[in-house]
């Protein structure tokens, strides 16, 4: 295999997450192996993937679902709408009120 290929349990280290998390990713088609050896079954990502993890982590954080980062792929905008950003900050201050700040913590 080419040096810029990396094994899933290598970029699931570099990306932090799971290699569990990568399969289910797989699964749901938000990010596939580059290459997936029809023999041996390993998978392998490129590291060009790796700022595409950092962007669905990013989105993520941010509170969106795996659907919609999904979509925002699909659709090849990578970038949430300012609607869409505005509904996450109002989703995240409605659950700041929801949950009561713990003292002592």
């Amino acid at each position: 295999m080419k040096t810029n290929r990396l094994k899933i349990g290598e970029f699931s280290r570099l990306c932090r997450v799971t290699v569990r998390t990568l399969r289910h990713y797989e699964n749901i088609d938000l990010l596939v192996p580059e290459i997936v050896d029809r023999d041996s079954g390993y998978r392998y990502y490129s590291v060009d993937q790796f700022q595409k993890m950092q962007g669905i982590l990013s989105l993520k954080g941010m509170g969106f679902s795996l659907e919609e980062i999904r979509d925002l792929y699909e659709d090849e905008t990578h970038i949430p709408s300012i609607e869409a950003l505005e509904e996450k900050i109002r989703e995240a201050k409605g659950a700041r009120g929801i949950c009561p700040r713990i003292k002592g913590a």
